[in-house]
């Protein structure tokens, strides 16, 4: 494929090249660490995370209802 390109995309390519190689072993990498028991603590604030998240969405969806009714 490298031969078909203009001499000038051909660091591009290359250094696409190189970046696909490094992305592939990074991701090898990651998934050769990936543990299966998740950390009880990183568990509990995401939980908690979520819930902030959906009590802020039901705030914002109660205050777009608001703003519907008065602009009737």
């Amino acid at each position: 494929m490298a031969d078909h390109l203009p001499e000038t995309l051909e660091p591009f390519f290359h250094r696409a090249t190189e970046a696909e190689e490094r992305l592939a072993r990074l991701e090898s990498a990651l998934a050769s660490t990936k543990i299966d028991t998740p950390d009880a603590e990183l568990v509990e604030k995401i939980t908690q995370i979520q819930s902030k998240l959906e009590e802020a969405n039901e705030t914002v969806k109660q205050e777009q209802k608001k703003l519907c009714f008065w602009s009737f």
